[in-house]
């Protein structure tokens, strides 16, 4: 099952999508903010830089394709 996180450039978003992947699941995170997305990658974190404010594109419709759960 794969868990997206919303919001996982900030605060909670990130401590969140951290205690998933400590627990083994497979978490994927949303962000905006390009160096803290950055810095989550760095840190092995799975995460799409986006802001769901602007439409969809194709090919973040295939990333989210896995993705049975949504923490928001």
């Amino acid at each position: 099952m794969a868990v997206l996180v919303t919001g996982a450039s900030g605060f909670l978003g990130s401590h969140v999508l951290a205690r998933l992947a400590a627990s083994g699941t497979l978490a994927l995170g949303l962000g905006r903010d390009a160096a803290r997305c950055a810095a989550l990658e760095t840190a092995g974190h799975r995460i799409i830089r986006h802001d769901l404010s602007l439409p969809l594109d194709r090919a973040l419709d295939l990333r989210l394709r896995r993705v049975e759960r949504i923490i928001h």
